[in-house]
């Protein structure tokens, strides 16, 4: 049972820190909670490559949207350029 429960809130965790309006402190206490949960998993190989697989996941959901933030300031900025401005 407790794996499930684990499980569910690392889900629900991650969920949490894949929003955006998150203040650095929401976003460490989140982050502690999550490191908490992967904790009661390191126990059992098959529950920590599914946690781990999860984080990983979401680490890359983070790198795809700080490139295109990237991309979009470097577009805006060369608008800006042609124009003039």
């Amino acid at each position: 049972m407790y794996r499930y429960v684990a499980r569910a809130n690392i889900d629900r965790y991650l969920s949490v820190l894949y929003s955006a309006d998150l203040t650095r402190h929401e976003r460490q206490t989140v982050t502690k909670l999550l490191l908490g949960e992967l904790d009661k998993l390191r126990h059992d190989p098959t529950q920590l490559e599914f946690a781990e697989k999860r984080a990983a996941n979401g680490r890359e959901r983070v790198n795809h949207a700080r490139r295109l933030c990237a991309s979009m300031r470097s577009a805006q900025q060369n608008a800006k350029n042609r124009i003039g401005c």
